[in-house]
């Protein structure tokens, strides 16, 4: 595996507090052929600072200039995708530790599949840990346990897989760098891609300690996994209006490049969310064949119990 180098980008903003330790985890990969591209969104805090410290002793960090700051996690992290040149490309949140093993492992499960290779734009997903950054807790189910099969099981989550969990290959990052079409969050698009033009291919590890805090961005998790608990989940909607906005803006312009069987499941999905009537919207859930977590009945459940959307 030392003979691959490995593309890292990390998207900054106000990361001082959790940065450090991010990228000393970075430097303890076994697999050490990695250049990190990293750019700021704008931060006030000392996030450059340190970057800069680590820079004057490690020259495969490199942080480049951001032309438009402010723009947001997800613009921020799809602008950086242009600097990956190598066959394999990892996204990098600001504020998690990777474990030693996590670069190497994605590594040896994309070249089992041949990914590199791959003419279509496809990922490896491998999960993590949540921790909780106020108390010291970890959450040893994982962050997520919702993998879909095909897109049938993919189009009603509400994102992608987490951009930190997800490697991709030279497809994509030529897909991403030419991407056109709405931009809510970048591991949305990333993981959208895959599974409409390309291919998934889960890593059933969990790679990485994932830094539940205040200040985080997106993902966070709760540590309760009570029963009761997760009945009494505040999310009382199916489907996030942003990420509906993504894949229908998605399907708009690369319909032409969908498989027929694919393009039929997106237009079924796109017409459930224009569907005002209940009935209506349940014929297209069954017709498309729809599941959450590979089950049906799990996203039936949901859709009798939630309003459609959040807004």
């Amino acid at each position: 595996m030392q003979n691959k180098t490995v593309t890292i980008l990390m998207a900054t903003y106000n990361g001082g507090e959790y940065i450090r330790n991010q990228l000393l985890s970075l430097q303890q990969q076994k697999l050490s052929s990695w250049k990190l591209f990293i750019q700021d969104d704008g931060s006030i805090d000392n996030t450059i600072e340190i970057i800069k410290s680590f820079q004057r002793n490690d020259d495969r960090i490199n942080l480049v200039e951001n032309p438009t700051p402010h723009q947001g996690a997800g613009k921020n992290f799809l602008s950086l995708v242009k600097y990956s040149n190598t066959e394999y490309t990892i996204f990098c949140d600001q504020d998690d530790i990777w474990l030693e093993n996590k670069i190497s492992d994605m590594v040896a499960h994309a070249e089992k599949h041949n990914m590199a290779e791959n003419k279509h734009p496809s990922i490896v997903y491998a999960d993590g840990y949540a921790f909780s950054d106020e108390t010291g807790d970890i959450d040893f189910s994982g962050i997520s346990h919702n993998h879909a099969a095909d897109l049938n099981g993919f189009l009603f989550f509400n994102g992608g897989y987490q951009g930190c969990s997800i490697m991709f290959n030279q497809s994509m990052v030529r897909f991403l760098t030419d991407y056109r079409g709405a931009v809510h969050l970048h591991d949305d698009i990333t993981s959208l891609a895959a599974h409409a033009l390309g291919e998934v291919y889960f890593l059933p590890k969990k790679l990485m300690l994932y830094r539940q805090h205040a200040k985080a961005v997106t993902g966070l998790k709760s540590f309760n996994n009570k029963l009761i608990s997760k009945l009494r989940s505040e999310v009382n909607y199916l489907l996030s209006k942003k990420h509906f906005i993504v894949k229908e803006s998605f399907f708009e312009n690369y319909k032409s490049e969908l498989a027929a069987e694919r393009k039929e499941t997106f237009r079924l999905f796109i017409d459930f969310g224009h569907a005002h009537n209940k009935l209506d919207q349940l014929m297209y859930l069954i017709r498309g064949h729809f599941k959450i977590n590979n089950s049906f009945m799990k996203l039936l459940v949901k859709f009798i119990l939630r309003r459609k959307f959040d807004s």
